[in-house]
């Protein structure tokens, strides 16, 4: 008897205690930043090229034909964003590995003094759905305000539901959409 009773006050603690332990484990590992790594041309730049040209049609506007054969090279052997040779060292491009690979990445800059710019996000199809993107995209979100960014801007397409599920998700919103499926995203700290 003494011990059924003792067991009827112990367990319901027991399974209390667990389930904030569970609750504190999810909110911490939710909100931890993500290891990221700095892009490594040499090291990082094939698979890079294996997540770009599997994805080619959500990361740029225009088709690849539209570019110069050398163009995505150049943005990131110069970390140039558009390619633009006065602009060499602007594109911060950080590389999220898991078990020795290239799993995503995120690029952004500075446009102005006070506008960042998210130009890439992108994971590749078999780490989907861990929360990658959405962790990657608000890393550097922290990273462009760090930088002094008052606004944040990124083009999607408009039948890019899964990012623009997670770009609304953590806080931009649509300005525009346009003629050739592009759709507009900005984010302002000061509002969020």
């Amino acid at each position: 008897m003494h011990i059924n009773k003792s067991f009827r006050v112990i367990a319901p603690l027991i399974a209390t205690i667990g389930l904030i332990s569970t609750g504190i484990w999810y909110y911490s590992s939710s909100k931890a930043t993500m290891p990221l790594a700095d892009f490594v041309y040499k090291r990082d730049m094939p698979e890079i090229l294996d997540i770009i040209n599997e994805n080619w049609y959500w990361l740029f506007p225009e088709p690849k034909e539209s570019y110069h054969p050398g163009y995505v090279d150049y943005v990131f052997k110069h970390k140039a964003p558009q390619a633009n040779p006065m602009h060499h060292d602007k594109l911060i491009i950080k590389i999220l590995h898991i078990d020795n690979k290239v799993a995503g990445f995120v690029a952004y800059y500075m446009k102005t003094k006070h506008i960042g710019m998210l130009l890439f996000l992108a994971v590749k199809h078999e780490y989907r759905g861990k929360q990658y993107g959405e962790k990657m995209a608000r890393y550097a979100i922290e990273q462009l305000i760090k930088m002094g960014a008052n606004q944040i801007n990124l083009v999607t397409r408009t039948d890019n539901t899964p990012a623009q599920r997670i770009y609304t998700k953590i806080g931009f919103h649509e300005i525009m959409r346009d003629e050739h499926g592009l759709v507009y995203f900005v984010y302002e700290p000061h509002n969020n």
